[in-house]
């Protein structure tokens, strides 16, 4: 569906993410790091930035979304580290237990 909205109907891109995230558990975590990636090609890192914000504090979130959003922060052409940290301390904080030895 997403693909398809990006090709026909690029308006209503957002829509059909913002939609997925209020699917079950498993769509909406699969699809946080695609649209986190979809808002910095379409809309700009700022834009990614309050989303990921918002992302976070939602309890269904998925390590991926995490590391994306730490990998989209370092692909800009001035790297803030401290949004850089930010990613990374927010995936310590709520999957660090779970894979310590990763």
């Amino acid at each position: 569906m997403i693909q398809y909205s990006q090709t026909k109907s690029p308006s209503k891109v957002e829509a059909v993410f913002e939609q997925a995230l209020k699917a079950q558990t498993a769509v909406a975590t699969a699809l946080q790091p695609m649209y986190l990636e979809w808002l910095v090609l379409s809309r700009g890192i700022k834009d990614a930035r309050t989303v990921y914000e918002r992302l976070c504090l939602q309890p269904a979130q998925c390590l991926e979304m995490h590391t994306k959003m730490a990998k989209l922060e370092e692909m800009q052409t001035s790297v803030v580290l401290k949004h850089v940290r930010k990613c990374h301390e927010n995936a310590c904080l709520r999957f660090g237990k779970a894979n310590a030895g990763k």
